[in-house]
């Protein structure tokens, strides 16, 4: 199944920046709107957010803005009755509107969490239990300024004070140890990632996973010899919450760096580990590779976020312009094997990153940092991209499934529709002269389903009303038991 460009979603060209954190975050609400975060800036005549709010045909809700000044969010979750995020070592909740509380919440410049000397403090990663209490993790010092008893993970309360009865996680070796990736698991555990050597005492090197009471789960062994490998968790495709690319079978999609190969085709791996911690084998990703037009080299790619299919296939988004030399947009389909799926996303993609200000109009490669799957089937695409299939289309795009359950018939090109897009009719000109013939209209929606159907008799030209139904693309299908045609239509 391919996915193509929604004409009904178009924001205004806000989203922007060369931040690789641009449109980072992205959550979508009950009622189909979205929360977008990230690294970015809206280009003029909007001015430097945090954040920004779409209603579901991508307009702005105005009701939503961060205050303060423009800091980079890169990571935001549903918290409460509005949301909590996080700017450079501190979290911050607001409410629906993005207003914050007017006492300090988790903030490292506060006692118990600031040490009297080196390494800093960190905030990495958190996530939101369901009884609103917080798991942090990073590096602190909640109970001691021992230079080498610094903490890994903290659990605190909905106020942001830490929690008493949750004994700190400790990593160790090297001094600076710290926990960078917390993702939970389908079973209830916990994934953790960082430069660490042992966690709890025991050896497992960047890599461990958690049990549920948060003691060191070791059935799961790291294959990976010291902390000095760069070990990412890649990030999932949840649309509320913050979750990793970890399958139904607790396997788990990294990515590493060896050491010494940082910026070589040879140093940047994207494994699967199985749910021992062993290297699947069976797994093997093709080339990534980029073209950076600003020194014009040659880089390898990278794989930020994947989404899995219902057919066991992933969705990979990065920085890659290439995929075992075969051309992608920084968005790819991935068989199980790892082995690049043929004739899906190989249009232009997220093909073009220019700046609208003038100063500096190539700002950095494009890229596909997060991908969240809809309730329709559809993508929500986030990254540092302004064009998507030829599309002006800045930092967010929504993305339509192909039909699932609609053959469409190889004269399909012969019914004209028009217009198309349209906001309340659309005419058709069928292909062959009706006579007095029934014709039988019937619409389907991107799964399938039949959401309208008419008839008509003894007209080559006919209009059908589009006002029953929701803004998105649909397939229109006209037969007379004889010849059927389809044609693609999309309501905005």
């Amino acid at each position: 199944m391919d996915y193509f460009y929604d004409p009904g979603f178009t924001p205004p060209n806000v989203i922007g920046g060369s931040s690789g954190s641009s449109a980072n975050s992205i959550l979508v609400h009950a009622d189909g709107r979205y929360t977008i975060t990230g690294g970015f800036q809206f280009n003029a005549p909007y001015s430097i957010k945090k954040g920004v709010r779409f209603f579901n045909d991508g307009s702005i809700d105005e009701s939503f803005a961060i205050p303060g000044d423009p800091i980079s969010v890169s990571l935001m979750l549903f918290y409460q009755e509005g949301y909590l995020y996080r700017i450079p070592n501190t979290l911050v909740p607001v409410d629906a509107n993005g207003i914050p509380p007017s006492a300090p919440f988790f903030d490292l410049s506060y006692v118990p969490y600031i040490p009297s000397a080196p390494p800093t403090p960190h905030v990495n990663m958190y996530q939101i239990l369901e009884d609103n209490r917080i798991l942090v993790a990073g590096r602190f010092s909640p109970d001691t300024n021992n230079l080498e008893d610094r903490r890994q993970l903290v659990r605190v309360h909905p106020d942001g004070s830490p929690d008493l009865t949750f004994e700190p996680l400790k990593c160790e070796e090297p001094f600076h140890t710290n926990l960078i990736d917390l993702y939970p698991t389908l079973d209830g555990k916990w994934m953790v990632t960082g430069e660490f050597n042992f966690i709890e005492g025991f050896e497992s090197p960047n890599i461990a996973r958690l049990n549920t009471d948060f003691s060191v789960d070791t059935t799961f062994q790291s294959p990976f010899p010291d902390y000095t490998w760069s070990v990412r968790i890649i990030r999932g495709s949840h649309p509320q919450k913050l979750h990793g690319a970890i399958d139904d079978q607790n396997r788990l999609y990294i990515s590493r760096i060896e050491p010494g190969f940082a910026y070589s085709l040879l140093g940047l791996k994207h494994l699967r580990l199985l749910a021992d911690g062993s290297i699947d084998s069976t797994f093997q990703v093709g080339e990534l590779a980029y073209y950076n037009i600003n020194d014009g080299e040659h880089y390898p790619g990278s794989i930020f976020t994947i989404a899995f299919e219902p057919d066991g296939s992933l969705i990979i988004g990065g920085r890659f312009r290439t995929v075992d030399g075969q051309p992608r947009g920084n968005i790819a389909k991935l068989n199980q094997d790892g082995s690049l799926v043929q004739n899906v996303f190989h249009r232009q993609g997220a093909d073009t990153a220019n700046w609208q200000n003038g100063s500096n109009p190539i700002i950095n490669v494009p890229a596909v940092n997060r991908i969240v799957h809809l309730e329709n089937g559809g993508l929500m695409v986030g990254g540092r991209f302004s064009r998507y299939d030829g599309h002006d289309q800045w930092g967010l795009v929504r993305l339509l499934p192909e039909p699932v359950s609609v053959e469409e018939h190889t004269r399909g090109s012969e019914l004209k529709v028009f217009p198309n897009p349209a906001a309340d009719y659309v005419w058709f000109e069928m292909p062959e002269e009706p006579a007095h013939e029934v014709w039988s209209l019937h619409v389907f929606d991107l799964t399938g389903a039949l959401v309208l159907q008419e008839s008509s008799r003894g007209s080559t030209t006919m209009q059908l009303s589009l006002t029953s139904l929701q803004t998105g693309m649909y397939v229109l299908q006209v037969s007379n038991g004889k010849s059927r045609y389809s044609q693609r239509i999309v309501k905005h």
